[in-house]
């Protein structure tokens, strides 16, 4: 049986990386041994929920900045995946490739990056992102992303072989699919689910419902989620300057 291992920052944050790596440990746990993997949390829990089966382990307990942990992470990730004989990593979301691919350095564990969120254009903004993305790119075994578009994003920005590159789309649980009550195709409302954070661009969606009240002034766009708090002030001032 394949031993796999799949790793996070902190699977204490309920983001959507978070959902779909618990998931994922769920769904492979009948076919594989699984592992998952805290780089640093503040709790043994994860906030998505991990069958019975699934190895669970924070490697170090507290809030931590990735730059005063990075060296000690590695050693601990790298002990843990020749401890447990971990075939294959996958590195969930941009933030832990380092940890990742300089910890199968020395091992024949076979390491995956995994892209949650995007290459392209202004949502690569942030310095530390670009070079952990950058990272994962060239010394990862493979590179999967969730569309088609970021795949061949990476292939072309980063002068990957295509055979590198796939795409995998997140999946919809099934037990939210039979919980989804009737559909109103009446209905004049716009529902966002998200976290809110600058990375999840809802500027845009602000901009976009400016046009659509034009058009559509009876129409109303609503968006639920947590956030930080300065970026969701910044939002709300500019819903009330146009009157949203």
């Amino acid at each position: 049986m394949k031993k796999i291992c799949f790793v996070k920052y902190d699977m204490q944050v309920p983001g959507g990386g978070e959902r779909v790596c618990a998931n994922l440990a769920n769904a492979l746990s009948d076919k594989c041994e699984v592992h998952v993997v805290s780089i640093c949390s503040e709790s043994d829990e994860s906030f998505y929920h991990l069958d019975e089966v699934v190895n669970y382990r924070v490697l170090m307990h507290g809030s931590c900045r990735i730059r005063e942990i990075f060296l000690k992470g590695v050693r601990l990730l790298k002990e843990y995946i020749k401890e447990n004989d971990i075939d294959m990593v996958f590195a969930v979301g941009v933030s832990v490739n380092p940890f990742v691919m300089f910890a199968v350095k020395g091992t024949a564990c076979k390491a995956i990056s995994c892209e949650h969120g995007t290459c392209l254009g202004e949502f690569e903004n942030d310095l530390s992102q670009r070079i952990c993305r950058r990272i994962g790119a060239h010394f990862a075994d493979m590179v999967l992303t969730v569309t088609p578009t970021d795949a061949e994003a990476y292939i072309e920005k980063y002068n990957l072989n295509p055979e590198r590159v796939t795409s995998i789309y997140n999946w919809i649980d099934d037990s939210l699919l039979s919980e989804q009550s009737s559909y109103n195709p009446s209905s004049k409302i716009i529902l966002s689910a998200s976290r809110i954070v600058p990375v999840k661009g809802i500027e845009n969606m602000i901009e976009v419902s400016k046009r659509l009240k034009e058009e559509f002034p009876d129409w109303q766009w609503r968006i639920y989620g947590d956030g930080d708090a300065e970026y969701v002030k910044t939002l709300q001032n500019e819903i009330d300057k146009n009157d949203l």
